[in-house]
């Protein structure tokens, strides 16, 4: 029930409505069915996987950290959805530069216009690409313990 309440229609089985993602270009973009950038079918979640969403928005001085408190987990069934959400400094760079060398399990999202939209609006975002059975957050200035 508690996944439920945190993800209401898109637990029940319903498509997450209004975005896109391309993930070879990393931007999410309005919806479009015709759109070679349409979602994946978003109502199936992989058994077991944590989706860890992270919103960033110029956090470059902690990004790096906070991405390898991550990857300092010992439960290996997740992936990391970074969300920029305008930011001006490095951190987009640095997000970019995660993805790219983690295609399996980094994945990095810019609203449509690279807009800032706030961090709520980040966070479900990330979570409307989340493939995961599980859903976690992290800021983008914290860290997670190893575990």
């Amino acid at each position: 029930m508690a996944r439920e309440s945190r993800l209401g229609a898109r637990a029940r089985g319903a498509r997450a409505p209004s975005v896109g993602f391309n993930r070879a270009h990393r931007v999410a973009v309005e919806d479009d069915p015709a759109s070679p950038c349409a979602p994946e079918d978003e109502s199936v979640s992989v058994p077991g996987l944590v989706s860890a969403v992270m919103p960033i928005f110029n956090a470059g001085r902690f990004l790096r950290e906070a991405i390898e408190s991550v990857f300092a987990q010992s439960y290996a069934e997740w992936e990391l959805i970074l969300v920029d959400d305008g930011s001006s400094d490095a951190s987009g760079r640095i997000a970019a530069e995660y993805a790219d060398r983690n295609p399996s399990r980094v994945f990095y999202v810019v609203h449509p216009g690279g807009v800032r939209k706030g961090s709520a609006a980040s966070r479900n975002l990330g979570v409307a690409h989340a493939r995961g059975e599980y859903i976690a957050f992290l800021d983008a200035d914290d860290t997670w313990l190893p575990r």
